[in-house]
């Protein structure tokens, strides 16, 4: 487990081009640092070249890490998922496009409409990273997902299947793309039991090149365990020029015994030990809603979040909020992102809370001189100490030196 960290890392680009899956090039990365592990101090060299040519892209991240007690951790060499980890991304298309193939670090996958898997990632810790599949297909008529989050071990497989009947009469304008599909997710880890089913019906509308609207449905199923349906709406609004961009998701959420919307979230890897017993001391029917807006501004500031509440439980409000701010000022680029839960009403909306319900994390980089930048991390959150009654600070402090040529 990751204990603390000091980093000192040298970033060298080959070019100065698009990465991942917006344009193609080249780009080489090295980064040097030290960590602490389980309390030993590892000084690290990873080594991450990347390559994207057109509907092709692969990345790789190579680690080497030595300490002066343990020498080289072999640890990270010792098992195939080791080294299928050094790959971070092998991709054939581009996302939303009729075939899209994926395979390494798996971010944000969403299947249908995120009522079972919602922005699920496959590796929260860079330490730990895990290598999985991402393949996405939609023939008009048809399409399918499907996941599986390590290939090298049994882990989360997640599969959906969905058609538009449609097609198959007539391509009837308005209606011809309304979709029906079924969904189906386990996780074979050991540490885990659960296995989820889902039903959906969704009606997108184009209403014009500025504006979409899509309708739809969800029931889903925790098997042996409740079940939970979802009535929602999504837009998309894009103005000319990219002057905004604003995206918003409304769902009406009714929940029966023991069963968790969005149970594969961003958060799944660090609770999967424990969550299934979570969702088995959920007791009784409950409704509440799901609310997410984020806003993009000339393509470059990005402001929204996203707020979860059910009625009928306790202290159950969730909010996250990111400001993305890194391509507004050239020299100092900014992110910050607050989550709070265990909010009831309007009162336990604090932002600078003390107690162990709040997580603050601000990142803002600068340019020293010539081509040379600085990044300074804080992540600030609050345990509670037994001892002395009160909530202690745990603060991560993170610090970057990068060469950008």
């Amino acid at each position: 487990m990751l204990l603390g960290v000091m980093i000192l890392s040298l970033v060298l680009v080959a070019q100065d081009v698009p990465q991942g899956e917006d344009g193609s090039g080249f780009s080489f990365f090295g980064g040097m640092g030290a960590d602490f592990m389980n309390d030993t101090l590892w000084f690290s060299l990873s080594i991450q070249p990347e390559l994207s040519l057109g509907p092709v892209g692969v990345g790789l991240d190579i680690p080497f890490r030595y300490s002066p007690q343990a020498g080289f951790r072999t640890a990270d060499w010792d098992s195939p998922s080791d080294i299928m980890a050094t790959i971070r991304y092998l991709r054939l298309g581009k996302k939303y496009s009729p075939f899209y193939f994926r395979i390494g670090v798996l971010d944000h996958v969403t299947l249908a409409y995120g009522f079972l898997v919602d922005n699920y990632t496959n590796t929260i810790d860079e330490n730990t990273r895990k290598s999985g599949v991402l393949i996405e297909s939609d023939m008009k008529k048809f399409g399918a997902q499907l996941l599986y989050s390590n290939l090298g071990k049994p882990e989360v497989f997640g599969l959906r299947a969905f058609v538009r009947p449609i097609w198959f009469v007539a391509p009837i304008p308005i209606i011809r793309n309304f979709e029906i599909g079924g969904t189906y997710v386990k996780d074979f880890h050991l540490d885990a039991n659960i296995a989820m089913a889902s039903f959906d019906a969704g009606l997108p509308l184009r209403l014009a090149d500025l504006f979409s609207l899509t309708f739809y449905y969800d029931y889903g199923k925790a098997l042996d365990y409740g079940s939970g349906t979802a009535l929602g709406v999504r837009t998309d609004i894009r103005l000319p020029s990219n002057l905004v961009q604003v995206s918003a998701k409304f769902e009406k959420r009714r929940i029966t015994n023991q069963f968790i919307p969005s149970y594969f979230d961003p958060f799944y890897e660090a609770q999967r030990a424990w969550k299934d017993s979570v969702l088995a001391s959920y007791n009784g029917n409950f409704d509440g809603y799901y609310g997410e807006l984020y806003a993009t501004a000339l393509g470059r500031l990005k402001l929204g979040g996203t707020y979860t509440y059910y009625r009928n439980i306790p202290y159950s409000g969730r909010i996250h909020l990111v400001l993305d701010a890194t391509q507004v000022i050239k020299d100092w680029p900014l992110l910050v992102m607050w989550d709070r839960d265990g909010i009831e009403s309007s009162k336990d909306i604090v932002f600078l809370g003390k107690d162990e319900h709040t997580v603050f994390t601000f990142v803002i980089s600068h340019r020293l001189f010539w081509k040379v930048y600085g990044t300074g991390t804080i992540q600030q959150k609050f345990a509670y100490n037994e001892a002395t009654d009160t909530y202690d600070p745990l603060r991560k402090y993170g610090f970057m030196v990068g060469v950008k040529l």
